[in-house]
């Protein structure tokens, strides 16, 4: 059943460059897949623009603009259904910011407004269009200098207000609150840096529905500390998120927040003290807890992490420092487990089974037997939903006592088939460990891994094998950098790759295919050679339709030479397409449309 509701639906899951495909195909799916396209749009620096006759012709389909950078005076005269818009600015003209006035009056029922100024102060013109936006329920401002008169404006709207943040460099604020008795509906408020003279305490005092409290906010140096806690126990019942900086949150203090809450679901103490006191009243909130960011916590330990995966069965998202194979294994000591000098081995399954995200740093597996990296990767298959898995932070967070090839090896021979139930994964990152990944692994992880599209990491010791394999991964479109020890981000170029008398990408693929032809010779590969032919076809092919399988652009991406693909079928191309067209003409339009993009 092919009916238009379907398609629209559809679109909604589809990368840029499939919709631009789709939309090539007849008129009524052009008429399905074009508002989809066109439904957000992202302008700015690295980012290809749509023409300004794409914008003309389809700017009643934009509902989200992302305003990063350049000249966009054509989306202010031509979109009248914005619900989004976020705009990212430095030094502007009055020109400009006349501009933004008009792109928020010709939208009056817009719903969320980011603004993020560092330069010279914004005019109070704009201020006053975003309060005459009457549907408006979600409002970012960060903005230098802001006086009292800018900050009791952002108050009087906050009044309307779901979500609220804002801050700024020398901005001033009321030294009072009791102009406003209270924000009824705020159920988000993130404070940014430079609110030091806000009160603080006051403002989440007047919040009874408030569900999310972030941003740049020093809770630790609160005084008194304990009012705060009374306040999110007694006034804000309803909290459950929490994002706060972790600089001069001690132990104690993270404690006694986490026993203010009735329960929280996201938790974010970056950089903190948190110990053994916190980690003792996480525990209550485990049920319910769905994201969890601890990096740079040097108090949580690998049995914290370990109790973490096999307690938090909601869990999507954690962040954590080290996990130690042996807790992974549950091996305890003779003396502790009552054998003597004997160890045994007391497993416990991860029930996080729920995880997209994992960042912590896998250790204590250098100089171990093959079985304890496949008993490890056992426990990570059972994460059949992860998105991003990163098994090393590079020693930007913890010492690893036994060096670099303390990591978990990404081999066939050491349990890698393991891993092939995770099926989700996009992003793979082993920064800081050493490997000796070869061909016939990364054959495997394309092959697995259908979604993958990145990989950050030294995949083998030999600069040359290296080459071969990132050629390998990036004919697959599969992107790979790696850092290199001094942790600077060191992506290698192709002048990096082939100079100093090495290999060029066609002494590569010559290379490559000798060693396939050799292997067959032998008739030891037949497996390999196989997949071998089928990556040249896949290959062959997404070279003659230039779409990419991996393709990783989101929602909020830019829609760059779509938007010329696709302006042409609403202008002209939608009458040289129809449901009856032959296939030739379909196949050259989406041809054509697809070299654009």
């Amino acid at each position: 059943m092919d009916l238009p509701e379907i398609r629209t639906a559809v679109g909604r899951f589809l990368s840029d460059r499939d919709l631009v495909a789709a939309a090539l195909v007849c008129k009524s799916w052009n008429a399905s897949f074009t508002p989809a396209l066109y439904s957000i749009i992202q302008c700015g620096f690295a980012c290809k623009q749509p023409t300004k006759r794409a914008v003309v012709a389809n700017a009643h389909h934009i509902r989200r603009l992302y305003l990063l950078w350049g000249q966009f005076g054509i989306f202010s005269n031509n979109c009248t259904k914005l619900e989004s818009v976020e705009i990212h600015t430095s030094l502007w003209s009055p020109d400009n910011w006349g501009l933004v006035t008009t792109l928020l009056q010709r939208n009056p029922r817009i719903k969320s407004i980011k603004i993020n100024h560092s330069g010279p102060t914004m005019p109070m013109e704009v201020m006053k269009t975003i309060s005459s936006c009457s549907e408006l329920r979600s409002l970012s401002i960060y903005a230098h200098g802001l006086d009292s008169t800018y900050t009791e404006l952002i108050l009087d709207i906050a009044v309307r207000l779901e979500h609220l943040a804002f801050g700024g460099f020398g901005c001033t604020y009321p030294e009072s609150l009791d102009k406003w008795p209270c924000f009824p509906h705020l159920k988000k408020l993130d404070i940014q840096i430079g609110t030091s003279n806000l009160p603080l305490l006051e403002l989440i005092r007047k919040c009874p529905m408030l569900k999310a409290l972030g941003g740049m906010i020093n809770v630790g140096e609160l005084q008194p500390f304990s009012e705060f806690c009374n306040i999110l126990k007694t006034h804000c019942p309803l909290i459950e998120n929490l994002n706060l900086m972790g600089g001069s949150l001690t132990d104690m203090k993270i404690a006694q927040i986490l026993d203010s809450g009735h329960r929280f679901v996201s938790l974010e103490f970056e950089g903190s003290g948190f110990g053994e006191m916190a980690f003792q009243s996480l525990t209550r909130h485990f049920a319910w807890l769905q994201k969890l960011h601890l990096l740079r916590s040097m108090g949580l330990t690998s049995a914290m992490a370990q109790r973490i995966m096999t307690s938090c069965p909601k869990l999507t998202l954690f962040w954590g420092t080290t996990l130690r194979a042996s807790d992974i294994l549950g091996i305890v000591q003779g003396e502790e487990a009552g054998t003597g000098s004997m160890t045994v081995e007391q497993p416990q399954d991860w029930v996080c089974t729920h995880l997209e995200h994992l960042r912590i740093s896998i250790c204590g597996l250098d100089g171990k037997p093959l079985d304890w990296h496949r008993k490890v990767m056992q426990q990570l298959a059972r994460l059949v939903k992860l998105e991003t898995l990163t098994l090393r932070t590079n020693g930007e967070y913890h010492a690893f006592p036994q060096g670099e090839r303390d990591g978990l090896d990404l081999r066939l021979e050491s349990g890698l088939d393991v891993l092939s139930s995770l099926k989700q994964l996009r992003i793979l990152e082993f920064d800081g460990s050493r490997q000796q990944i070869g061909k016939q692994d990364v054959r495997w992880m394309m092959e697995a891994w259908p979604r993958l599209h990145r990989i950050s990491g030294k995949l083998h010791d030999e600069r040359k094998q290296r080459s071969k394999l990132k050629h390998i991964l990036e004919k697959r479109d599969i992107y790979v950098e790696y850092s290199e020890r001094n942790n600077d981000n060191y992506v290698e170029s192709e002048d990096d790759y082939y100079s100093d008398g090495e290999m060029s990408v066609e002494d590569l693929t010559e290379n490559e295919e000798n060693e396939e032809n050799e292997e067959n010779h032998e008739g030891d590969s037949d497996d390999d050679s196989d997949d071998d032919s089928d990556d040249d076809s896949d290959d062959d092919s997404d070279d003659d339709s230039n779409i990419s399988d991996n393709s990783d652009i989101s929602g909020g991406s830019d829609i760059s030479g779509d938007s010329d693909s696709s302006d042409d079928l609403d202008s002209s191309g939608s009458s040289d397409n129809s449901d009856d067209s032959d296939s030739s003409d379909s196949s050259n339009a989406s041809e054509d449309g697809q070299q654009e993009v």
